[in-house]
């Protein structure tokens, strides 16, 4: 069972912890360390609240950052064109991924569709830039979908609930109906990141992680035989982890892509 800071569950369990002192413990040795510890429940379920808010607030302005940049204002800095089936030019939006979690980045790819701005993989024209970027194409009847969105969610934008995922107090947990598509969708992204990842290549790697241990004990004095089996042991273990962080994305890539193959999913298009 999940503990939410602002549930009735949160709240209850907090006051037990604040309530536990030398009565119910039945040792006065230990009413400062109840105390200190009812301090630190307190203080951790507020991270916590504060992390949920902050992941709500970058989303809808990373939303917000969307329909701007897109707009009717001109072209924005960053932005692409690209032509639909009418031949008028619409603006495509291009972003790298801004939160640690791939899965709230599918969140928002799944937010992007409804209001017409489908996620149409890496960015052809950033490939070698050493960050992924990804891009978001208009659909055909984008205009048509934002008004529908717009009209069922009609405060989304400014705190009320938005498209496929659940109201507060945790608003950024996707709703059953749309679930599988925000799956399907963090299939595909994790697909991309992984394989534009994997395409850095590893050999600066190999020469800068020697590197800057040795300039390390040359600065501090340390260019001894210690000092060089120190380097050479933790310069080991860094290359031995970028190695295993390689095959750990191939591997989860090869899952991803059987997920998307049982579903009927063709990735790349």
């Amino acid at each position: 069972m999940s503990v939410r800071n602002g549930s009735p569950y949160g709240k209850s369990a907090s006051k037990a912890m604040k309530d536990a002192g030398t009565k119910e413990t039945g040792h006065r040795g230990l009413e400062s360390a109840c105390d200190d510890f009812a301090n630190s429940w307190d203080y951790g379920f507020g991270q916590l609240s504060k992390l949920r808010v902050r992941g709500e607030v970058t989303l809808r302005r990373h939303l917000r950052k969307l329909l701007r940049e897109t707009g009717s204002e001109g072209r924005p800095s960053g932005s692409h064109r690209a032509p639909t089936a009418s031949g008028e030019a619409e603006a495509s939006f291009t972003t790298e991924v801004p939160w640690p979690s791939l899965w709230k980045f599918a969140q928002f790819a799944y937010i992007a569709e409804q209001y017409g701005y489908r996620y149409s993989g890496p960015d052809p024209e950033l490939r070698d830039s050493g960050t992924p970027f990804f891009v978001f194409r208009p659909l055909p009847d984008a205009r048509e979908r934002a008004d529908r969105t717009r009209e069922r969610f009609p405060g989304a934008l400014e705190g009320g609930r938005l498209p496929g995922m659940r109201a507060w107090p945790v608003p950024v947990l996707t709703l059953p109906g749309a679930r599988s598509e925000v799956r399907l969708l963090h299939a595909r992204i994790a697909i991309d990141y992984y394989g534009a990842l994997g395409r850095q290549r590893i050999r600066p790697w190999l020469i800068g992680i020697p590197a800057v241990f040795l300039l390390f004990l040359l600065v501090n004095g340390e260019l001894h035989a210690t000092g060089l089996r120190v380097a050479v042991g933790l310069s080991a273990a860094l290359l031995i982890a970028l190695a295993a962080s390689r095959v750990f994305m191939r591997r989860r890539r090869a899952a991803h892509e059987r997920l998307l193959e049982r579903s009927g999913v063709r990735w790349p298009p």
